[in-house]
């Protein structure tokens, strides 16, 4: 029998997506619980402290939860086949995944800053600075490797493309075309995968 699994993450995209797009790939059946972020009331205040860290994504299977975006991806490779087969190139993926982790928490820090002047300076030190640095390696990586990050597709596509989604969303620009070809090849190879591009053309929009 099939496991049931329930995703919890809010109305973004962030890395709860790359959780999605897993289960798109595979065509796996999913309930969807989402919760609004942005209103400072309501469902996430209320569910919050219920959660194992205060934080979403949460992956409940047959009842039993899971926490964390690389944990949630990692065990859905491994129970349906996209990992690499491979433990050197899977613990490249993990540190490659960690890479994207830690650009995501730094460009979050300056997201969330409340001093307008602040978030203003350091939004543009991001965008001049940080992201070319992470995105150029990023790339060099991909380049080395193929058409995807492990050389087929596997779990570490998904959660590098929710990645550059994410951290484009704060950023509120889109900081890879024109840019970083090779980079947005990838990531357009993703998308079109057929499940994925069917999953993508009917989910609801997104407030970022």
């Amino acid at each position: 029998m099939s496991p049931k699994y329930k995703l919890t993450y809010f109305d973004i995209k962030g890395l709860g997506e790359c959780i999605k797009y897993i289960f798109a790939y595979k065509g796996i059946e999913y309930e969807c619980e989402t919760v609004i972020l942005f209103t400072g009331k309501g469902p996430w205040n209320d569910i919050k402290a219920s959660t194992p860290f205060g934080q979403l994504p949460v992956l409940e299977v047959d009842g039993k939860r899971l926490y964390q975006s690389q944990a949630i991806c990692q065990y859905l490779a491994n129970q349906h086949d996209l990992l690499t087969g491979n433990a050197w190139d899977d613990a490249h993926n993990v540190a490659l995944a960690s890479a994207m982790q830690d650009l995501i928490i730094r460009v979050a820090r300056c997201y969330y800053e409340r001093n307008l002047e602040m978030k203003a300076t350091l939004m543009k030190d991001r965008e001049d600075n940080m992201l070319p640095f992470y995105y150029k390696r990023f790339e060099d990586i991909l380049k080395s490797r193929g058409d995807f990050y492990a050389g087929k597709v596997s779990w570490i596509d998904f959660y590098m493309v929710a990645g550059i989604e994410a951290v484009d969303g704060m950023m509120g620009a889109d900081n890879v075309s024109g840019k970083f070809p090779f980079l947005k090849s990838h990531m357009e190879r993703v998308w079109n995968l057929p499940k994925v591009k069917e999953y993508i053309a009917n989910r609801p929009p997104y407030p970022r």
